[in-house]
């Protein structure tokens, strides 16, 4: 292994949370941070990264069970348009990588998790129920804690962000690359992973895509701007500007959706109900989690199939937000027969077949899976439990 490349794991092993792709780089001892992109990658394209076979199979494997509760219990970010960006805990994503995906590990990511150590000298795999409970404290406290995310940021903010994201830089690339057959210049010669970032956030504002303001009023013409004092170098004279203009999160997030590029974690921002109290979800989350553990351990079966979240719940959530009536199943119907038909479609879609349904595979994007239909009816019944 190139020590250059070698993971910087006084970094990564405070971590709680890491993502998926991140989480595979770790495991064959690769620093997330220096992972080679492939550049030519379009956005149909299952990821973005150019590291071989090993890394390949391991991310497809990992995408196909992360949302097995039984190996990843505590909830993490959720990315529909790019699900090797979802997140997951690494002390789990090791237990899963030792006792079922049985992968080779580096030494320093088995010892940094006692469960984890004694697992890869056992064999077996001790699921305590305080460790659930420990990670449900954990959303719990983080949903207490929350900051509001800020309605609007300075680009100066901004660009430092996005060209901290090699994932966004990767993506941001392959966007100018659809760009240049309209607008030539979008894509300079010159724009390399490392400069796409900022140079797409740049033909944003000088299209007028991404509306911009100075001192509360609106910038006409991004392109045409100066800076005060004149007497500063070309690098003050930059942070000044960008250090001076505002732009708005929603606006960002919609360039982004419009683009299919998945909105970063920065951007990904959930303000709690109340001050000091956690949202309706993750109150929710934590009570019946708790309670079914609870029947369980008094004796009580339940069926699992009926605490289980539908496969497609997330992409019903999302056509929900787009429908006039959310609560109308017939207009929610069109909108999840959209998000089925669009390119790509939001996983676990696949397409759409005339007097079948949506069609979905039952294990995200392994080309392996089930393929199942999703009918007008069973979304009927999905929204309201007690049709018949």
């Amino acid at each position: 292994m190139n020590d250059e490349r070698a993971p910087r794991w006084q970094k990564w092993l405070l971590m709680p949370e890491v993502r998926a792709w991140e989480a595979v780089a770790l495991s064959l001892n690769i620093e997330p941070e220096r992972i080679n992109t492939d550049r030519y990658a379009w956005m149909g394209a299952a990821h973005p990264f150019d590291e071989g076979e090993e890394f390949n199979d391991r991310l497809a494997v990992l995408l196909a069970n992360f949302t097995n509760r039984a190996f990843f219990p505590t909830p993490c970010v959720i990315s529909m348009q790019a699900p090797y960006k979802c997140g997951v805990r690494l002390c789990e994503f090791v237990q899963f990588a030792i006792s079922h995906a049985n992968w080779h590990l580096p030494a320093k990511l088995i010892d940094s998790n006692p469960i984890s150590k004694q697992t890869a000298a056992s064999a077996e795999i001790p699921l305590p129920t305080e460790v659930s409970h420990a990670a449900l404290d954990t959303v719990a406290s983080m949903a207490l804690g929350a900051q509001a995310c800020p309605d609007k940021f300075t680009l100066y903010w901004l660009n430092g962000k996005v060209d901290e994201d090699a994932v966004f830089a990767a993506e941001a690339l392959a966007v100018l690359e659809r760009m240049r057959g309209q607008q030539p210049k979008a894509l300079h010669e010159t724009t390399t992973a490392a400069s796409a970032a900022g140079a797409l956030v740049n033909a944003w504002l000088v299209n007028r895509d991404l509306p911009s303001y100075m001192r509360g009023r609106a910038i006409d013409d991004f392109a045409a701007l100066k800076v005060e004092p004149l007497n500063c170098n070309l690098s003050e004279a930059s942070e000044i500007l960008e250090g001076s203009i505002e732009v708005y999160r929603d606006d960002v997030v919609k360039l982004l959706e419009r683009e299919r590029m998945t909105v970063p974690s920065f951007l990904q921002c959930v303000a709690p109900a109340e001050a000091g109290q956690p949202s309706a979800e993750v109150a929710e989350l934590v009570t019946k989690t708790r309670t079914d553990e609870t029947s369980q351990q008094s004796g009580s079966r339940i069926h699992r199939t009926r605490s289980r979240r539908h496969a497609l719940g997330h992409v019903i959530d999302k056509a929900k937000q787009d429908a006039s009536e959310p609560d109308n199943y017939l207009s929610v119907w069109p909108e999840l027969v959209r998000l089925a038909e669009s390119t790509p479609p939001p996983a676990p879609l696949i397409g759409y077949v005339d007097g079948e349904g949506v069609k979905y595979r039952t294990s995200g994007p392994n080309p392996d899976a089930e393929v199942k239909a999703f009918t007008k009816d069973a979304l009927r019944k999905q929204m309201d439990p007690n049709a018949r």
